[in-house]
């Protein structure tokens, strides 16, 4: 994982932002960052190629039991 993908998963972990793409970059064998923002979950779609595998990592609130929770969903696109 390179330093700027490492770095953008802290950024998610920590509340900067709700959104992180990845990509496999195989010529050098590391996974690179592509993009981290704060987004609508409506919004992911127009951030996915569909010619190159990514992985999405989004973390979204919602309501369950009375209790407010913050939810991590993942995709990959392959």
């Amino acid at each position: 994982m390179t330093s700027e993908a490492q770095s953008a998963m802290n950024e998610f972990v920590g509340g900067s932002v709700n959104y992180v793409q990845l990509k496999i970059n195989a010529s050098g064998e590391v996974i690179d960052h592509v993009t981290s923002k704060s987004l609508e979950a409506g919004d992911i779609s127009a951030l996915t190629p569909l010619d190159e595998p990514r992985y999405h990592f989004f973390k979204y609130h919602h309501s369950f039991e009375d209790n407010t929770i913050d939810s991590i969903g993942t995709a990959a696109r392959v």
